[in-house]
């Protein structure tokens, strides 16, 4: 009788984690698409009502730059950017939202029972994955924006011994570097004051 009850208890419990998780993903998936819907008319009531207004203009349509432009953006075409490493190029976009939606779900409450997936470590680590992909596009792209120039993009410098050249995509790769260094690093060590002091690291 005793092992029954133990064994119902085992499957509520299991039943119950379940749709812990299941709401959890549900809550990432329903904060993705109001994101997507907030983020259609936001860009336009920005232009319209603050851009226009402080240049004195009347300004586009609320619809057009939230709307309009991702539907023009179908339409482009389609290019393959020059790259020493293309393919790792073109997947980094990917790992990039892959890590945002992860810090999504791992800052629902539902999923703090994930252990060390659910802490200030791993919270920091994601944001600093997003971070570095950006020095990372900019070191492998290997022109202005990520196509075959009929000139090279130097910034600086010539082909002489002893000089440094400087090429755009360089410089842009040293800017994300450091705004990671002077700007969200700073944050990144201020996040661990509270686990710090509660004397825990988990959300």
């Amino acid at each position: 009788m005793r092992s029954l009850l133990h064994l119902h208890r085992s499957c509520n419990r299991n039943n119950q984690e379940k749709v812990i998780i299941m709401y959890s993903i549900l809550g990432v998936i329903g904060t993705i698409i109001i994101g997507f819907i907030v983020s259609l008319w936001l860009p336009g009531l920005e232009r319209k009502l603050i851009h226009a207004r402080v240049q004195q203009r009347i300004g586009p349509p609320i619809s057009s730059p939230g709307i309009m432009a991702p539907l023009k953006f179908f339409f482009k075409q389609t290019i393959m950017p020059y790259s020493p490493l293309p393919r790792l190029y073109n997947s980094l976009p990917l790992i990039g939202l892959l890590s945002v939606l992860f810090i999504f779900l791992f800052t629902v409450p539902e999923t703090y029972q994930l252990g060390a997936f659910a802490s200030i470590v791993a919270i920091v680590g994601f944001l600093k994955i997003e971070e570095v992909i950006y020095v990372f596009m900019g070191s492998l792209s290997k022109s202005v924006m990520s196509l075959r120039m009929p000139f090279p993009d130097l910034a600086k410098g010539a082909k002489h011994p002893n000089v440094q050249r400087s090429f755009l995509e360089d410089i842009s790769a040293m800017r994300a570097f450091r705004l990671i260094a002077f700007g969200s690093f700073p944050l990144y060590i201020a996040l661990f004051v509270p686990a710090v002091i509660s004397g825990s690291i988990s959300l």
